[in-house]
Parts: C-alpha cells; structure tokens; sequence
C-alpha cells in the first residue's frame, strides 16, 4: 500500500510518500541525478547509508553520534565546513537519514548553507516519521536547553518507509507511538482508540497515515508556530525539563508531562494505562530544578504560560495559567 500525503503551505507545500521498501526505491520519489549530502548517526549509518548513496550518482556524508548532545553548534559548524570544503553549491540536495536529532540538524544545516538548498527527510524512528519529520521546525540546543536556536524550513519531501522502523527496540519503537498518542487526543479519537487495543504493531501504517495527516492540516493552518500547531506543545514544558534533567527519550518525556498536566481524570487514567502498556510510565521526583526548567520554556510570557488541556478526546485547546500553576503540577495538583 502506498499513501501520499501533500502538505500545503503558502510558502512551500510539499509530499509525504508513505511506501514499504521505499529507501530501496528513491528514484521513485526524488531526482537522483543531483549530487547528496546525507547528514546520518552512527547507528543509522550502519544500517542505511550504503543503501541510500549507492542510489545517488554522486554523494557526500557527515556521520554524528547519536543523541541530543548532538544539536549543539560544534556539529553544525563541523558540517557546514564540510560541505564549504567540498565546495558544493546550490544544486545539492541535503538529506537528513535518521531520527529526530538528525532530522532537526540536516534541516538547520540546509536552511543555512548558501542562505539554503533542497532538503529531503527520510525518518528512520517511529518519532520522525509520526511527527517530527512534518513541519519545518529545524533547531539546536543551547546552554542544556532545547531547541532554541532555529527556524522553520519545510522540506521538499518527506519518504516514510514503515519497514525501517521494524529494527527499532520495543522502548524505542513505543518512545515514538508517544506523539500519535497525543495527535489522537487532540484532534482524532479513532487514533487515540488504536492504542488501547492489543497488537498495535498490526496497526501501524494506519498510525503513521492518521498522525501525518493530522499534523500536515494543523500545519497547513499555521506554519509559523503562532496559533493552533500551539496545541502540539501538550506535554511538552514538564516533557521537555524531564529530558534534560533525567535525559528520558523524548517520547517518554511527552507522554509523562502529558500525564501529569492533564486536568481530567478519566483521561489521565487512560494515559497511564498506554504508558503502562509501552513500559514508559515513572513515578516522577518532582522537584525545584524540574521548575526552574520549565519557566525558561518558549511558551513563558512574562508570568503567563499558555498550556494545552483536554477534557474531551478528540478536543485540545489551549488555557492560560499563571506561571505558579507549574508548581501545582509538580505537586500533583
């Protein structure tokens, strides 16, 4: 089965190819007569560089190691002097082969490079290529906080081959599924009801499908970050202080801060019930530091943070506290 989902935006829309066996075929999707640049991680490398390069007729690559660590201005500096000594110009096309780290990286690295060149996705983890991979949103991190230096800069495509992810771990794998958990109850209770089934592996394309397809329309209505793509931030200001204090995946991160902000009890409970499930529930250590991390998120404004709340699945909106509300939710309300 194959699925092609476009994107559209008023500055640059774009296609998701959704295809198994798909990285074996990329002359199917892309113009494999332009020379490569493939930004991967050490681990993606020894499984898929090989099979993506040979495909091109002319190819470059810049290898990170895995990991957060990695979206740091040392790397970014470190590739774009590769490619300065290259000398490559403005017909390349730069691809980001791997997570979300590789991803936010090779992003970053073609918005940059001569004021910006082609860019091909290809997501090798169930989090790239359920949310991340969709979006433009391309940054590092700065100082132990994340994503702060950055930009929007949407792809030309994204290819999504469903059977990469098949080598994943289970944690790993079930890290990934957090941010089609939280599409689903935001926008789209037939996703969400997915995962309080069994055998959700089975279930998989229709995921990949559904999550892609709810985050390309939120980001058709609001590329920019500005109003309602605001909703996909749930989870995220405690999710993002976990990462960095604990260094938990990023999924786990998502799926405890989603817990633990969310007012409605019954929801809640079904949260912790998938959590279970993908054995990424903690009992959290909630402490000062875990605060201080989360006042320095992009959504503080002054002593306001706007967070996402659910009382319905399937209706996320968006509700302004003050900002000492984060210490009812450290507290466990």
């Amino acid at each position: 089965m194959s699925e092609t989902i476009i994107v559209n935006l008023n500055s640059k829309s774009y296609a998701v190819e959704i295809k198994a066996e798909a990285i074996l075929n990329l002359y199917k999707y892309t113009d494999v007569s332009r020379h490569a640049f493939i930004v991967t991680d050490s681990n993606v490398e020894k499984l898929y560089l090989q099979t993506v390069k040979e495909q091109f007729v002319s190819s470059d690559s810049f290898t990170i190691k895995p990991g957060e660590n990695s979206k740091s201005f040392n790397y970014l500096e470190k590739i774009l002097a590769k490619m300065q000594t290259l000398k490559l110009n403005r017909n390349i096309i730069v691809i980001g082969l791997g997570g979300g780290v590789v991803g936010d990286l090779a992003g970053l690295v073609a918005a940059l490079y001569l004021r910006g060149v082609d860019y091909l996705a290809i997501p090798t983890t169930t989090l790239a290529q359920i949310d991340s991979s969709v979006g433009g949103k391309v940054a590092i991190n700065l100082n132990g906080v994340k994503n702060v230096v950055g930009s929007f800069y949407q792809p030309t495509k994204v290819i999504i081959d469903p059977n990469v992810i098949l080598t994943l771990s289970n944690k790993e794998y079930n890290s990934g599924l957090v941010e089609a958990v939280k599409m689903g109850l935001l926008f789209d209770p037939t996703l969400f009801e997915i995962f309080l089934q069994e055998n959700i592996k089975s279930h998989i394309i229709e995921i990949i499908k559904r999550s892609i397809i709810n985050k390309s329309e939120l980001v058709s209505l609001d590329e920019k970050d500005l109003k309602e793509r605001k909703l996909l931030n749930f989870g995220h200001t405690l999710g993002h202080a976990l990462e960095t204090k604990y260094g938990f995946s990023h999924g786990q991160s998502v799926m405890l801060g989603m817990i633990y902000t969310v007012d409605n009890l019954d929801i809640k409970q079904k949260l912790i019930e998938i959590a279970q499930k993908f054995d990424l529930y903690y009992q959290l250590e909630l402490t000062e530091d875990l605060y201080d991390l989360m006042i320095l998120d992009k959504k503080m404004n002054d002593n306001y943070i706007e967070l996402v709340q659910v009382d319905e699945i399937g209706k996320g909106y968006l509700k302004k506290y003050p900002k000492e509300y984060l210490w009812e939710i450290l507290n466990g309300k």
